[in-house]
């Protein structure tokens, strides 16, 4: 599922690297306007008070939690799930992750959650690793003068021995967790009681960075704004559906956020149909990204885009020189199925004066080559092209040889505007070039397409 006798023209040579945090961005660069879509706050501030979640944001706990878990499994003579299928107990509260658990009633319950701090305190709270650039990031924020606290949904006892144990401890004015009884473990109580805490304090002065829903769900009841990680135990999709004010990749992403000279909103726009989501690459991405499209000479997937083009592979120290023109573009888009990386979309300006634009798409994969995951990732992309540019029409360009890209054209209305004949040369055979377009009247918008953010 390739369409890309352009594609390859623009993508691999992109030059002048822009900011990954500029807000919004309008300038010509070869004749492209380029626009970033944001989150709700346009305006960067400047916080007084920083409220961090303990679990998945300052520190990693899977060995210690998940241990534990299947500690308090074993005393209760269930079956104990593997390590892995335990990762959803990062970050509720106890209570609320045993509940969904079959066959659990209140009192089980409450003795899970007893053997479960029964080995926790002893061995779990230090089976823990602190992410590497939290320490510096810590000091940089009190040296500029901000109230740092731990919002936890862990008991408290248990917050301060781990920050204590990670030494850093001196850099928290505060540390809030739940209480021994189970009150005040839901976040948002958690919150309230910091904010009532430092009542000299506006809400709009307080922001909370976590890396699970509940953080966000918390911060979003109390009224202040919120920071949603993706490097801990909550994925992307479920940060973005309860609407962080940013979104932050890495420990760098939330210095940026809270110290950075250009300060603006983080959060990609991102579309989704049944199980296939684009959206702009993270830095996440970059990997994944060039062991399917550029780690080797003669991948699959070029047989079918363009091949009559020449493919270099390009060493991974090269590729990363290239962060700046793929994280969070406006013209080149990740396609996503199940939390993976399967391909690309993208667009140049053909002639921007006359609005005449050019699409291209790439799927790496061909265990996705089939099942229509090429025709959704087209479809949000034409929705997303037509809603955010001044476009009255939208194309792309492949050859007779891909017989599967023009039929996906012909299933979203696209008509067969030009045919070239015999002009592409490939394995001793010439093929047609084919051109396909699509008017804004032409289009009809699916319901079933829906903007995540």
């Amino acid at each position: 599922m390739n369409a890309g006798e352009t594609f390859q023209s623009f993508t691999l040579f992109k030059k002048h690297p822009v900011n990954l945090f500029t807000i919004w961005k309008i300038r010509e660069r070869y004749g492209k306007i380029r626009c970033l879509q944001v989150g709700r706050d346009a305006v960067m501030k400047s916080y007084k008070v920083i409220l961090f979640d303990l679990d998945g944001t300052l520190s990693d706990p899977k060995e210690g939690i998940t241990k534990s878990i299947q500690y308090a499994f074993a005393k209760l003579n269930r079956q104990v799930p593997a390590l892995d299928e335990l990762e959803c107990y990062i970050g509720p509260p106890l209570h609320v992750s045993f509940a969904e658990y079959p066959g659990f009633n209140k009192e089980t319950i409450q003795k899970a959650i007893g053997f479960y701090r029964e080995r926790f305190k002893k061995y779990g709270m230090f089976e823990n690793e602190l992410y590497e650039e939290i320490p510096d990031l810590l000091k940089q924020l009190k040296a500029n003068g901000c109230i740092l606290a731990i919002a936890t949904s862990k008991l408290t006892v248990f917050a301060e021995e781990i920050a204590k144990y990670f030494a850093i401890a001196p850099y928290f004015d505060i540390i809030v967790g739940s209480n021994l009884d189970g009150t005040r473990s839901a976040k948002t109580d958690i919150i309230r009681y910091l904010l009532n805490y430092y009542r000299e304090y506006e809400p709009s002065d307080f922001i909370m960075i976590g890396d699970r829903k509940y953080d966000l769900i918390g911060a979003n009841n109390i009224g202040i704004d919120c920071v949603g990680v993706t490097y801990g135990y909550g994925s992307r999709e479920e940060l973005l559906q309860y609407k962080p004010t940013f979104i932050a990749d890495s420990v760098q992403d939330i210095e940026n956020i809270l110290l950075g000279e250009v300060r603006s909103s983080t959060i990609p726009c991102l579309y989704k149909e049944d199980d296939v989501i684009i959206r702009q690459l993270t830095e996440a991405d970059l990997y994944p990204l060039w062991e399917q499209a550029f780690k080797d000479e003669t991948p699959e997937w070029k047989k079918w885009d363009a091949p009559y083009f020449e493919h270099k592979a390009i060493p991974w120290t090269e590729f990363t020189k290239k962060r700046d023109d793929l994280v969070s573009q406006d013209d080149y888009w990740g396609i996503e199925v199940n939390g993976k990386l399967i391909g690309t979309v993208s667009y140049y300006w053909e002639h921007k004066a006359s609005n005449w634009l050019e699409m291209g798409i790439v799927i790496y994969n061909p265990q996705y080559w089939s099942g229509g995951y090429g025709t959704k990732a087209l479809k949000l992309w034409i929705n997303h092209l037509f809603q955010t540019l001044p476009l009255v029409r939208v194309g792309y360009t492949t050859w007779s040889g891909n017989q599967r890209m023009m039929k996906v054209g012909e299933k979203l209305g696209m008509q067969l505007e030009a045919r070239l004949r015999k002009c592409r040369y490939y394995n001793g055979v010439y093929y047609d070039s084919i051109r396909m377009g699509l008017l804004r009247e032409e289009w009809e918008p699916s319901a079933s397409i829906k903007q995540v953010y």
